[in-house]
């Protein structure tokens, strides 16, 4: 589970256009 590696997810939010959330 990557957080915050931004682009894996674009269906999470969190992973989505967060690419600052790396403590998630």
């Amino acid at each position: 589970m990557n957080h915050g590696v931004g682009g894996s997810n674009p269906s999470s939010p969190t992973t989505g256009p967060k690419r600052k959330d790396l403590s998630f």
